[in-house]
């Protein structure tokens, strides 16, 4: 069975923040226009690797630290 996990993340910018993407094993699952910057991804049974990458206006990106966490049934 599928199960939804939510994930939030904080990010700021001198110019502001345009938008935070959600990575899930080296694809984009989502993204954030406003804060709060959270997602709800239904996963999937196994191990699995995340990264919120954020871009100000000018385009400029940041990527968090990547989380692996275990999803089990």
């Amino acid at each position: 069975a599928n199960r939804n996990i939510t994930f939030q993340a904080e990010a700021s910018d001198a110019l502001g923040v345009r938008r935070v993407e959600w990575w899930v094993d080296g694809s984009q699952v989502g993204e954030n226009l406003t804060t709060p910057y959270s997602f709800a991804w239904q996963a999937s049974a196994g191990e699995h690797r995340l990264e919120a990458r954020a871009y100000d206006p000018a385009g400029n990106m940041a990527t968090s630290t990547t989380v692996v966490f275990t999803v089990t049934r």
